[in-house]
Order: structure tokens, then sequence, then C-alpha cells
């Protein structure tokens, strides 16, 4: 895959999301952008996130932010940084939205629902 194209998984919470990115991960060397987030992880060994507390969430800019969501009354986002250097974003319809909305980097966004 090309290095400036990003495939965004989209859907609901429990769809298979995460299924697919870590076969894309695995088979195909593709990176998912592991999203920031204030929630706190349901098992100590839970990955595919970057866990914050409210105040580190909270420190990081908004005009840093080109995706963010809030889903279960928790705060989800992705930098452009994050963006540019992942092939997969794993993201709810909402957070879609935004992105499409707030990025402005020079990856191409290829959408599967």
């Amino acid at each position: 895959m090309s290095a400036g194209k990003l495939i965004a998984l989209i859907g609901e919470s429990g769809c298979g999301k995460s299924t697919v990115a870590a076969v894309l991960e695995r088979r195909d060397g593709i990176k998912a952008v592991q999203s920031c987030t204030d929630r706190p992880k349901r098992s100590p060994d839970e990955s595919g996130h970057i866990f914050l507390s409210a105040d580190e969430y909270d420190r990081i800019p908004d005009d840093q932010k080109v995706a963010e969501t809030i889903f279960d009354g928790h705060r989800y986002c992705a930098t452009a940084a994050q963006i540019d250097e992942c092939g997969v974003y794993i993201i709810d319809p909402a957070g879609y939205r935004e992105l499409l909305t707030r990025y402005r980097g020079a990856k191409e966004i290829i959408p599967i629902y």
C-alpha cells in the first residue's frame, strides 16, 4: 500500500474493525493508528490506544486533533502526525466526519464501512 493512503475502518463499537486492522498489520505490515483516549483500560494488557488521564488528554492542542469523538462518555482522538505515520485508522462514523473536515495532510483517505 502506498504511504500516501489511509484506510479508514469505520463502524460502531464491536463490529470487527480491530480484527480487520490486526489482519492488515500482520499480513501486510500496515501500521494502525493508536488513538488517544481518556478511557481507562478494560484490562491491564489492553492495547490499541494511548491511554491518558483526563488532564493529559486536555493537554493535546485542539489544532493538532484531526479526528475527535466521544463514545460512552470518553474522548478519543488522533493527531495529524499519527495519521501521517500510519496506514489504517479504526474510527466511528462521527470521528470519520471530523477527520474529513479537519485533516489537511497529503494522505488519500479510503473509507471502508
